[in-house]
């Protein structure tokens, strides 16, 4: 294989030099060794191919979609996008969605959704998920539904709501490999109420922490992607101690939505790091999502009279990924939270395959050599007197032995490995040796 340097070449397996022998012994320690060394040379083997992602998030307040028509929300550009992540939630909130796994709300706002993909492009619905009221969605372009690995697409979720368990809050999530790059998409609802912050971290913990993906490549974690998206109803609020709600309301109607941001605290518990690690947020630069009076743009007119806040978000994490725009859509008004969309561009590895074979075969050669590496080698040193002509280095020779005659030859075995190398002496009746079994020092090790 051809390596750029020792270190280059040291980094190609993730296993310790004392793990290698074993781990190369074996045909599923060979077969996991390659598939590492592939992964860790992938840049090198495959090309980027720019994707547009739409990721669409609404809190529907358990409203149906009767007639209403989505396009507003879901299309927003001449060119239709090549994946869409659609997430609702409260779809449900009915007693029976806690019961039961059906519920009718369901089939209303998929269908509802399928009417109002972007015309310019045939859709497959890759995925739906839905835990209680939480529901998502994956729509992708008929044409590169191919260059999805389908094997590779799995849903989970994790509820953490009543008893910290409860489907009411919690996260769904769907991964699944696009050509060489994994990506998952991750629609939460989590804690409620403004002073409920801390909560609300709790909840993204638990996420990232329960929500695991059973794939054939065993278990992933929502962090084991090359790309996330993670969107929905987050709750966090404008904290209420460092800014009133007339003040803030004040301030929105102006436009001056950046100060009101200073007092966020999704943005105070991320800069804090205690979320959404190594998470961006593009600009805001959209009214608050929530919280109106139901079928108007007025805010919140109870008792409660609460404080506008940006509730609904769209997070990313991953390489290759930029933000087109990142808006709300405000003419929607059955549910007292405003619909959140976000274009992305993101560039997808896609395999070279001329460069893979290169790599694939170098990565054969490279085990092939280590595997000889790790062969046991030893050395039978015999004093040279007692060797014949024609003897081989490793025959021991008695000459002419007779009958209850003691015979006795002395030779020293000697490992030139790379590895400890057991050796065994077949024992027959008439020979008696002190040691039949014994396994040899490395040279370095002998006492």
């Amino acid at each position: 294989m051809i390596f750029q340097s020792e270190e280059d070449e040291e980094n190609l397996v993730p296993v310790g030099s004392e793990g290698l022998p074993t781990a190369i012994s074996s045909l599923a320690g060979r077969e996991l060794l390659l598939r590492n060394i592939l992964d860790t040379k992938k840049d090198s083997y495959t090309d980027l191919q720019s994707y547009k992602v739409y990721v669409a998030t609404w809190n529907v307040n358990g409203q149906s979609p009767g007639s209403i028509c989505l396009r507003d929300w879901l299309i927003r550009t001449t060119e239709p996008p090549h994946i869409y992540a659609i997430g609702f939630q409260e779809l449900d909130l009915s007693k029976e969605a806690f019961l039961f796994s059906d519920s009718p709300r369901e089939k209303e706002w998929l269908n509802s959704v399928k009417r109002s993909l972007h015309p310019g492009a045939k859709y497959r619905k890759l995925e739906l998920i839905r835990l209680v009221g939480m529901m998502l969605i994956i729509f992708v372009k008929d044409d590169i539904h191919k260059s999805i690995h389908h094997h590779s697409v799995v849903g989970e979720y994790v509820g953490t709501g009543l008893l910290g368990k409860m489907g009411n809050k919690g996260g769904v999530a769907v991964r699944f490999d696009l050509e060489e790059t994994s990506i998952c998409f991750v629609n939460c609802h989590l804690a409620a109420h403004v002073e409920e912050f801390q909560r609300r971290n709790q909840d993204y913990s638990q996420i990232t922490s329960r929500l695991i993906f059973n794939t054939r490549n065993g278990p992933r974690h929502i962090r084991n992607h090359d790309q996330i998206f993670w969107f929905g109803d987050m709750n966090y609020r404008i904290n209420p101690t460092a800014l009133e709600a007339e003040k803030a309301k004040s301030l929105i109607k102006h436009g001056r939505y950046k100060e009101v941001l200073k007092f966020d605290q999704l943005r105070d518990q991320m800069r804090e790091g205690k979320v959404f690690h190594g998470f961006t947020e593009g600009e805001i630069s959209f009214r608050p999502t929530y919280k109106y009076d139901i079928n108007s743009d007025n805010w919140d007119s109870s008792e409660k009279n609460r404080s506008p806040a940006w509730c609904d978000r769209v997070l990313w994490k991953g390489e290759n990924i930029s933000q087109i725009d990142y808006v709300s859509v405000g003419q929607y008004k059955l549910s007292d939270h405003k619909p959140v969309a976000s274009l992305f561009e993101a560039k997808i590895k896609v395999m070279n395959h001329p460069k893979y074979r290169k790599v694939y075969e170098d990565a054969l050669k490279w085990l092939d050599k280590e595997e000889n590496k790790c062969l046991p080698q030893v050395l039978v040193e015999i004093p040279g007197s007692d060797l014949l002509p024609h003897s081989n280095r490793n025959e021991i020779h008695f000459g002419r032995v007779k009958f209850l005659e003691t015979i006795r030859k002395s030779f020293v075995v000697r490992n030139i490995g790379q590895v400890f190398g057991p050796w065994a002496l077949n024992q027959v009746f008439w020979i008696f040796v002190d040691s039949a079994v014994a396994s040899i020092y490395m040279p370095k090790d002998t006492p």
